[in-house]
């Protein structure tokens, strides 16, 4: 294994930027795992150490968890069969060479109107982009594209409940909406999200771009 930082710069930045979209919080630098370019022929064991506080002195052993870079959908996976030991090390097995990194659940959004963290991955997208919304029962959740000219380049409305989702901190109660491009061309785009509950509206906004 190599240290994530002799790794392409711009490649870093971006899984670095991914994380944050994802609600990420990187616990230690990220370990490449390459094999020296030679064939995997059975699951390797990852082994990775979170610190006994975050940053901001919350207790973050419980909560960590190995994620795996994935290279075709850009984002971060987390690995399957997790086993957390006492002095804080992290252990599981992956199928695949790749960038590993110790992640927790980054502090909260501000839940205004009942609505938690928003975001969309893979970012940049290629082929889909998923957005999600953290929020309980909702009248309805509006989605909105805009282009840099500010002409709207798609729209939706979501109805009905949320679902419990785990995106890597944990089950949460959230509405999620895979929109798969269709002619939309490469380029940086913004988008605002709408929820509607018990009569208050609130809206988050933020921006991806999309690479053909």
């Amino acid at each position: 294994s190599v240290p994530e930082a002799a790794d392409d710069p711009e490649e870093v930045s971006a899984r670095a930027g991914q994380a944050r979209a994802q609600g990420l919080q990187a616990l230690g630098p990220a370990v490449k795992y390459d094999g020296g370019g030679s064939r995997l022929l059975a699951p390797i064991l990852v082994e990775m150490r979170a610190p006994a506080a975050s940053p901001a002195g919350q207790a973050q052993t419980r909560s960590a968890l190995i994620y795996a870079w994935q290279g075709e959908t850009r984002s971060w996976e987390p690995l399957a069969a997790q086993v957390a030991s006492a002095d804080g090390r992290i252990r599981a097995q992956a199928g695949s060479w790749a960038v590993f990194g110790a992640f927790c659940a980054a502090p909260a959004a501000d839940s205004l109107g009942g609505v938690g963290k928003v975001f969309v991955f893979p970012n940049p997208a290629r082929r889909n982009l998923t957005f999600h919304v953290e929020s309980g029962l909702a009248e309805w959740v509006e989605i909105r594209v805009y282009a840099l000219t500010g002409a709207l380049v798609y729209a939706t409305t979501l109805t009905g409940g949320p679902n419990l989702v785990d995106r890597g901190d944990g089950p949460r109660s959230a509405y999620e909406h895979i929109w798969s491009l269709g002619g939309a061309a490469s380029g940086t785009y913004y988008y605002t999200i709408s929820v509607k509950q018990g009569g208050i509206t609130t809206r988050r906004a933020g921006k991806f771009a999309l690479i053909r």
